[in-house]
This record gives structure tokens, sequence and C-alpha cells, in this order.
């Protein structure tokens, strides 16, 4: 991930974005071990907050600033990328928004179900979880016919 920073700096200079980290701290410590750890020690062991702005930042640089050496993901695999998975079980909006993605792809319960179990979904409550949201979610958002009864 620091050369993947390291070559982001080189395309978009700092100068006029102090948000960003300082060229050569970033340049030392992917020098000096022992300096990246104390530049970069902020607690993040412990830290879910902190933990978690990461892994999003991580999971939003793979989609839109790919490295050319990381293999593209289709459309259809993206809808099931193990980030937004795990992002999704706790955070209900974002759910919504896969299943809203789910649905728009032709994926129903079953296709779901499949590619969750693929997953984890028999071992992580919170895969089943999510699963039993989204069937729930399509019978009120898509309710079937009812069955006559003549």
């Amino acid at each position: 991930m620091l050369w993947d920073y390291r070559k982001y700096l080189k395309l978009h200079p700092t100068k006029n974005d102090p948000k960003l980290f300082d060229k050569a701290k970033i340049t030392k410590a992917s020098t000096d071990g022992t300096y990246a750890n104390v530049l970069f020690a902020m607690g993040f062991a412990t830290d879910k907050q902190l933990s978690q702005v990461y892994k999003d930042y991580r999971a939003w640089l793979k989609i839109h600033h790919p490295s050319k050496d990381t293999e593209l993901t289709s459309a259809q695999a993206f809808l099931f990328d193990a980030s937004r998975i795990d992002r999704a079980k706790s955070n209900s909006a974002l759910a919504q928004r896969l299943f809203a993605k789910w649905k728009a792809s032709g994926l129903d319960e079953g296709p779901v179900y499949q590619k969750l179990w693929i997953m984890g979904l028999e071992n992580d409550n919170a895969v089943y979880k999510l699963y039993t949201d989204y069937v729930l979610w399509l019978d009120k958002n898509f309710p079937l016919p009812l069955k006559s009864t003549t």
C-alpha cells in the first residue's frame, strides 16, 4: 500500500493539499521500518473505527485506483466482494444498496444464497442475517403475486 501511495504522490503534488502526508516522511518511512512504525502508529490494532476507515479506504482504492498488477474484478464478482460483504454486515444503509444492486442484476434469493454459502453463510451468523435481511427486503419491495384460490 505504501508503494501505491508513493505512486499517487508522484502523480498528484501535495503543495495544494496540506491534508496529505508529507512526501519526505513517506519516503523516509519506505526505507526505515522503525520510522514507519512511529509514523503510522495510530492505535490501528485497538481502534475499531480507525480500522474500519482503513478497510473502507483500501476497498475504495482497489476499485477506483487499481494498481497495474491488480487483477480487475468483474461487475458480477464485485457484487460479492468480501470487503463489501463485511461492511454490509454492520452497515444497514450499505446493505440496502447492495440488495438493490443484487436485485437489479437479476439475483433473487437462490443465487445470492449460493454465493453467500461459499463466503461462509453456514458458519457466520452475520452473513446468515444479511441473507435473511435480503429475503425480507425482497418480500417487502418485490412481493410475489398472491395465488388464486379458485
